[in-house]
């Protein structure tokens, strides 16, 4: 039996992008364009210049060539960056926009939720939009009847249902938009970017409800910008670049390779002799940070992963007692861990060296996924009063990526926080 229920063969979509457009006519200059218009392409033809269509608009490839299937019941994520063509592949899928080129074949009844809200109506109740919302996304009246109580329970404004959703705030709205796409009865879900909806609270049960619709058996395709989502609710991912398939295979490698590209592709310098977030630095200077992943430079990293980072310095004149700091912060400054070399190296540089590079190694990263810093100081222990040499907060920065080092379950219990531990547990009777 075949289960393949989406199948996309040589998928493009080509957008036309207007120029901006002149005023209007008269009628004498309209018929005086007719008259040289023949004139005016002949010379352009010769000249080797575009005419018509191409003369008005430039085009772009939304979509170049796009090839995938999907089997019933898999979780597919798709990931990529803005303008890499998800939503437009969602779209057509969707049968909301027609394909340039190529062709999409789908078997089953298709739910989507792309953008949430569309069809409410701001006179009308909360009441009267669950069941206009819900005919717009192909409930049947019967079945939005017997869903009503969970659809309001789940969004949590039962005390408004039956006042005008335009005296709702803005999070009210979303939830119960969602609240209502979320209970659809379809063989394909199409989600995209939509859980970052409400609260924290709401949040987590938008991800328990798609988590139980992934569990059900039902085929679902997730865009999020969210990639611990991703990694968590989806078996296999796909990167879309510049309209492109890139890479596909298990969440966890394609993430990692994105989150890597992205690293790459920004304008990031390894060089501190001017940051300007220095606060010290005169008798001795860092000077560059580099660090390295599985003996490659990289700035992007797995939870679990190991991390070694290389300072180099230089010092004008001597000065003894010479010891080198590092702190991991996150992007408010909250320092996570701090790594002196008075602890584990008490004596790493000789006081004869001027210029060297210092050496640190952070067997594993104990951190969840997210953004983080490093925080560099240089400070002498020799005098009473010790003061930094030199200092610069949030140096450089590196990502984490989710990875399964600590356990394919872990989460699942307990929503996780920055740090991850391998804690052992035992059972005694008493």
């Amino acid at each position: 039996m075949n289960d393949i229920v989406i199948r996309v063969d040589s998928l493009s979509k080509n957008y036309h992008i207007g120029r901006k457009q002149k005023g209007y006519k008269t009628l004498r200059d309209t018929l005086a364009d007719a008259f040289i218009a023949p004139f005016r392409k002949a010379g352009k033809l010769l000249r080797g210049q575009p005419t018509g269509a191409a003369e008005l608009d430039e085009t772009i490839w939304a979509l170049k060539d796009v090839n995938l299937e999907v089997k019933q019941g898999e979780v597919i994520g798709i990931i990529g960056r803005n303008g890499s063509g998800k939503s437009t592949l969602l779209k057509i899928l969707s049968r909301i926009t027609e394909p340039t080129d190529g062709f999409a074949e789908i078997h089953g009844r298709v739910g989507s939720l792309l953008e949430v809200g569309t069809g409410f109506h701001s006179e009308l109740t909360g009441r009267e939009n669950v069941f206009l919302n819900g005919a717009i996304l192909g409930m049947r009246r019967a079945e939005i009847e017997r869903k009503f109580d969970e659809i309001v329970d789940f969004s949590g404004v039962e005390k408004f249902v039956d006042t005008p959703v335009k005296h709702y705030s803005s999070g009210m709205y979303l939830r119960l938009a969602f609240s209502v796409a979320a209970f659809l009865e379809s063989d394909i879900l199409i989600v995209d970017e939509v859980l970052a909806v409400g609260d924290i609270v709401f949040q987590d049960k938008c991800l328990g409800k798609m988590d139980s619709v992934a569990r059900g058996g039902r085929t679902v395709l997730f865009v999020s910008h969210n990639l611990g989502v991703i990694e968590r609710l989806c078996g296999r991912a796909i990167l879309l670049s510049e309209g492109s398939i890139t890479a596909e295979g298990r969440p966890s490698e394609v993430i990692a390779q994105y989150v890597e590209h992205e690293y790459r592709k920004s304008d990031s310098s390894n060089s501190l002799v001017d940051h300007p977030n220095r606060k010290e630095g005169s008798e001795i200077i860092l000077r560059e940070a580099r660090m390295y992943r599985n003996g490659q430079e990289s700035g992007t990293f797995r939870s679990g992963d190991s991390m070694k980072i290389a300072v180099s310095f230089r010092r004008e004149q001597p000065i003894i007692q010479v010891h080198f700091g590092i702190a991991i912060e996150n992007a408010a400054g909250q320092r996570l861990s701090a790594f002196p070399s008075t602890v584990q190296a008490p004596h790493l540089v000789p006081d004869s060296v001027r210029e060297g590079k210092i050496i640190c190694e952070i067997p594993c990263l104990h951190l969840s996924q997210g953004t983080y810093y490093l925080t560099f100081l240089i400070r002498s222990l020799y005098s009473p009063n010790p003061s930094d040499l030199d200092r610069i907060n949030q140096a450089v920065k590196f990502t984490v990526v989710a990875s399964d080092y600590f356990g394919p379950d872990y989460g699942t219990v307990m929503k996780p926080g920055v740090y991850f531990e391998k804690a052992k547990w035992a059972f005694e009777k008493i």
